[in-house]
């Protein structure tokens, strides 16, 4: 009797110690328990502890496993950082990639991640290879001069030495970060020192394919590099999404065209996730006028550039009924890629509106009856899901990714960019097909919810590092 009261007032051996005034806890929601994983030297299994130290994080008390270390990781909070640009840029205010950036960074801390946003800047006064933070969650690196002049006077068969110089710094401010994964979203020239600083250390990357550069090199602004620059690109493009642990295409159009034009099987560690929307267009407004007998009222929302085929759009206003009212959002600024005629052709016929918020963009889309967006080559303009949100179709051209989405809801009759007779034929159809216009909401509407979007990435990041 004397001996079984002793064994049951000593304190228990555990991996916490031998503290008499310890309480025996119990195990968080959602922590993990304590695991077996691996071998000792002599057999014996490794123990696993798991601590909560401060919500939803957790910490290894004791473990010799790597594989523990991996099943840990899958626990706790993940550390992602990801490229984004300079919030109060152009490009980050009108593109799709700017907006991406924005939801990304709201939703992915609901699915237990950590993210900050890393937006490389070239030149300026201050000092190069440092770290500032430019806005909440979005860091700074500045780089002593700029890499894409660097490749605009590059007409070589080998990267220019100089670009190799940009690594090291950006490696080290990577280290600093501490990041369990780098998340490069879309490709560029700062999308690749990216990747290269984080195979310096040995940092996993994932990257989101938000188009094909190998196809846009000759149609869009990269038309302004030399032959042997734009060459380097799309080598520099494939290279990266052959390094990346996962990589993400925005539907199954794009992947297909990644893997033709760079002449790889792109499938293997490649996901499929859409972008997502914004919560401000998600409420569809009726045409107030009458369907045939008002005149039309079209928009056109795109960057300046001939890979949204501006001079087929300025042909396609002049041949439209004066009635007919067009309204563009865009800047139009001096570039070689469209023609000085163009933009006298344009201005004639459209009221260009400056890019705005998307609180105003979701009124600019209610106004109008129908949109166009005739893209030589395009992986998933945004316009086009914002507009059906709204309750409005937008025509089309056939080299896009929304084509598998439009005969779903067979909507086929609207990709179309042939003549301007035949595009004005299908923005009438497009005004008038209210079935249609429902169909198309209904599918995108469940297909590019954000939480449905961003738990696929949280998945995709996790099993990256497992």
């Amino acid at each position: 009797m004397m001996r079984q009261m002793r064994n049951n007032t000593m304190p228990s051996t555990t991996s916490r110690g031998m503290n008499p005034s310890h309480e025996r806890r119990r195990r968080p929601i959602g922590a993990p328990p304590a695991t077996t994983i691996g071998r000792r030297a002599r057999g014996r299994p490794t123990r696993i502890n798991i601590r909560e130290i401060k919500k939803n994080e957790y910490r290894l008390v004791y473990s010799d496993s790597r594989r523990a270390q991996k099943l840990l990781c899958l626990w706790r909070i993940m550390r992602v950082l990801y490229t984004t640009m300079r919030p109060s840029s152009e490009s980050a205010r009108a593109g799709g990639i700017g907006l991406f950036a924005k939801l990304f960074a709201r939703h992915m801390p609901e699915a237990n991640i950590d993210v900050t946003g890393l937006a490389l800047m070239s030149g300026g006064e201050r000092k190069p290879h440092g770290l500032e933070e430019i806005a909440p969650g979005v860091l700074s690196f500045r780089l002593e001069g700029s890499p894409y002049r660097l490749l605009q006077d590059w007409n070589g068969s080998e990267l220019p030495p100089e670009l190799t110089t940009y690594v090291e710094p950006l490696a080290r401010a990577l280290t600093r970060k501490r990041a369990d994964l780098v998340f490069l979203v879309g490709f560029g020239v700062e999308q690749w020192l990216v990747a290269q600083a984080a195979a310096l250390r040995r940092i996993p990357v994932a990257i989101s394919h938000h188009g094909v550069l190998a196809a846009e090199a000759g149609v869009s602004g990269y038309d302004t590099y030399p032959p042997g620059a734009r060459r380097l690109l799309i080598r520099m493009e494939r290279d990266v999404s052959e390094q990346a642990a996962v990589r993400i295409f925005l539907n199954q159009w794009s992947r297909d065209q990644f893997s033709l034009l760079h002449n790889i099987n792109a499938r293997p560690r490649s996901r499929i996730i859409p972008i997502p929307y914004n919560d401000v267009f998600d409420e569809p407004v009726p045409l107030t006028r009458g369907w045939t007998r008002a005149p039309m009222n079209v928009g056109w929302v795109a960057r300046w550039d001939r890979i949204k085929r501006p001079s087929l759009v300025a042909q396609t206003a002049s041949a439209s009924p004066r009635r007919w009212r067009w309204n563009a959002v865009t800047t139009i600024r001096e570039t070689a890629s469209v023609p000085e005629a163009t933009r006298k052709q344009f201005v004639r016929r459209f009221r260009v509106l400056e890019p705005m918020s998307p609180t105003r963009l979701a009124d600019f889309y209610a106004k109008t009856d129908a949109l166009m967006l005739p893209s030589a080559f395009d992986v998933s303009p945004t316009v086009v899901l914002e507009a059906a949100l709204r309750g409005r179709l937008t025509v089309l051209s056939k080299h896009t990714g929304w084509t598998d989405a439009y005969r779903e809801a067979e909507l086929d009759h609207l990709l179309c960019d042939s003549t301007p007779s035949a595009m004005l034929a299908a923005l009438e159809s497009a005004r008038d097909d209210r079935e249609g216009t429902e169909r198309l909401r209904t599918l995108l509407r469940e297909r590019h919810e954000p939480a449905r979007v961003f738990a696929a990435h949280a998945k995709a990041f996790r099993d990256a590092l497992s």
